[in-house]
């Protein structure tokens, strides 16, 4: 570790030879040694002093990262702007993020009616509400921003739910900095009327926490797989007695049959006699 804080001290109260000043044992540490002073990295900014104990100032200017390279008494002016390009990144990803969940629970529960089949999760009320959920979340309203919905910055849903991207829109509303940032992330206290990716942020925690709807819907679905292999060995058990009698019924009728042949042959050979007989 470097800097003030970090400075530390060095010296040898005894060793092997008892000698500390001989620069033999332990005293080869401290004895003709150099001494180096820890320091901090110092600037001024604007005739504001600022020290670090790295070569790095963290926020000394809001959100700006500074390194010094090298001792200078020259003055440096340092321009800063915002890189738009990272909202606007940020922004298209979170697009085809969402694209990506919207596109994957339309064909989970989707129903065709040309091949007559349907999604796994077709009539699932639990996907069909979660859809209807993020829906909503995106057709929110915001305080505090010049911006009341997504669709005002170039963010709007087309048919089938997918978002699509209004270029020129956008980059007016990133231009707008400020007043874009309050409609993503502004703080009311309110979960109805906070930024819109706030209310994505706290609806998706709630999703994943440990009594959130995932959770409760995987122990949902494990307890009813477990219910239907419980029904399927009651079944199996069931079909296995059923068929059992059902082999003992036709094994009692097979040797009944067999007696009735061998009566009918009897009765056949002993009518045959008679008419001899007769004869």
């Amino acid at each position: 570790s470097t800097g003030v804080a970090a400075g530390f001290e060095l010296s040898v109260l005894s060793d092997a030879d008892s000698n500390t000043a001989d620069a033999a044992g332990l005293s080869r540490l401290v004895v003709g040694s150099s001494i180096q002073y820890a320091e901090d990295a110092r600037l001024l900014i604007n005739t504001i002093a600022v020290t670090s104990s790295s070569n790095k100032f963290e926020n000394v200017v809001s959100g700006v990262t500074l390194t010094a390279n090298e001792v200078s008494a020259d003055a440096a002016e340092i321009t800063v702007t915002p890189d738009k390009s990272v909202l606007r990144t940020a922004i298209n990803d979170f697009v085809a993020a969402y694209n990506a969940v919207n596109q994957a629970i339309n064909e989970q529960t989707k129903y065709d009616p040309a091949s007559k089949s349907a999604g796994l999760l077709q009539g699932d009320s639990t996907a069909i509400g979660l859809q209807n959920a993020l829906r909503g979340i995106l057709q929110s309203t915001t305080d505090g921003s010049a911006y009341r919905r997504l669709n005002d910055v170039g963010i709007s849903q087309q048919l089938g739910g997918d978002l699509a991207v209004d270029s020129a829109k956008l980059d007016a509303a990133i231009n707008n900095g400020d007043e874009l940032r309050n409609l993503l992330r502004i703080d009311n206290g309110n979960a109805l009327t906070n930024g819109v990716a706030s209310k994505f942020s706290a609806f998706a925690k709630g999703l994943l926490n440990t009594d959130g709807l995932f959770n409760s819907k995987d122990a949902s679905l494990k307890r009813s797989l477990d219910l239907n292999a419980k029904d399927q060995a009651r079944l199996n058990d069931k079909v296995a007695r059923v068929e059992a009698q059902l082999n003992r019924r036709y094994s009692a009728l097979d040797v009944q049959l067999n007696s009735l042949n061998a009566l009918n042959a009897y009765v056949t050979q002993q009518v045959a006699q008679w008419n001899r007989v007769q004869s």
